[in-house]
């Protein structure tokens, strides 16, 4: 039988409640920006790495450096270096397109 603890759900919430957090300010801040394709594109692509970033097995991240598996293993660290690059160097707007 399985029993779950408080301290087993408030360890398991504690990498959620943050990113969750910052998701919920992304949106309130994109309300008032318009629904293009590029900025679809950017918010779904940035999510989506984050997201699956944290839920890789801490196992799969051991043949990289030290400082590099604590960036990587951090979800919202690398949906936020992905939003980057995609908005400012993959995507990037002209200066007729502002």
């Amino acid at each position: 039988m399985l029993r779950w603890s408080h301290a087993t759900l408030v360890h398991q919430d504690q990498r959620s409640v943050p990113f969750c957090q910052m998701i919920g300010f992304g949106v309130r801040d994109l309300m008032g920006v318009e629904g293009n394709n590029r900025n679809l594109l950017v918010i779904g692509i940035s999510i989506m790495v984050g997201v699956g970033m944290m839920f890789l097995p801490p196992d799969s991240l051991g043949s990289l450096a030290p400082w590099l598996r604590n960036i990587v293993a951090n979800g919202l660290l690398v949906g936020l270096i992905v939003c980057l690059l995609l908005e400012h160097v993959i995507f990037r707007k002209g200066k007729s397109d502002s």
